[in-house]
């Protein structure tokens, strides 16, 4: 029968400097039984949030020159005939190297020319991906995701000739999270079970930069949202980057119409 999913949270204490936050969870119920089933979860003392969870979806679907000079290649109209650097930032030295970014997409392609690197294996030695979690599993069959690390990251060689095309930070590396199914579908991703935990993967290999080209169909500020609030609470260090949807649609959720989804919210 057809389910319904709602996601419920309790506060938890601990002695681990009061910086125990939620506990968040999963329930699949039948359609039908969903209003009992949420009347009687809210009624328990330690509930203190319930929602139906969103479907999520791959953004940044639709290149380092506009990011640098705004205009691509336009000369200042107050000196038309001075010529403009395209990658200024690069030329200052400025090209990620020595920086980790997490990113969480549908996959990553590691044998594309951006990322590629004949002599190691995904880890501390590989020139581009420092680390690969298998969330989902270890396969790309959309693309989206090595689009989204090749914008961030991708780094062509061994005369390719596609060094045009580097991401915005070629020098940084990647600690990537898959969440994308390998049949391919673009809808077919599978949400964190807690953004905290999500978050914890790269941070713990050292990223405190964090991309996410995707997100909820609702302008709501459900739980993710929540916890992406509270990870960066307690980690100001941290920053994560989240899609401001993708193409300009608007989405409304109680009223609010938005290009911005969860867990962008706020």
């Amino acid at each position: 029968s057809r389910s319904s999913r709602s996601s419920r949270s309790s506060r938890s204490s601990s002695n681990d400097n009061n910086k125990r936050k939620h506990v968040s969870f999963k329930i699949a119920v039948p359609v039908d039984e969903a209003s009992e089933m949420v009347a009687s979860l809210a009624s328990l003392p330690f509930v203190n949030w319930i929602e139906n969870e969103v479907e999520v979806r791959i953004f940044n679907h639709i290149a380092s020159e506009v990011l640098q000079i705004g205009s691509k290649g336009r000369k200042s109209r107050y000196e038309p005939n001075t010529s403009i650097s395209k990658r200024p930032f690069w030329e200052m030295g400025l090209d990620g190297t020595g920086e980790l970014v997490g990113v969480g997409d549908t996959g990553l392609d590691v044998k594309s020319c951006f990322f590629w690197d004949p002599d190691h294996s995904v880890g501390y030695d590989h020139a581009k991906v420092l680390g690969y979690r298998g969330f989902a599993d270890y396969e790309d069959t959309s693309g989206h995701g090595t689009h989204v690390c090749g914008s961030i990251a991708g780094r062509a060689g061994n005369g390719s000739g596609y060094e045009e095309y580097n991401g915005m930070a070629p020098g940084a590396k990647l600690a990537f999270t898959d969440l994308g199914l390998s049949y391919g579908d673009q809808r077919g991703l599978i949400a964190p079970q807690t953004m905290e935990e999500y978050y914890e993967y790269a941070y713990g290999l050292g990223a405190r930069v964090h991309s996410d080209s995707w997100g909820g169909l609702s302008t709501a500020y459900t739980r993710s949202a929540r916890e992406v609030d509270e990870y960066h609470f307690y980690h100001p260090e941290f920053l994560a980057l989240i899609a401001a949807g993708n193409d300009g649609e608007f989405l409304s959720s109680e009223g609010v119409e938005s290009t911005v989804s969860t867990p962008a919210t706020c």
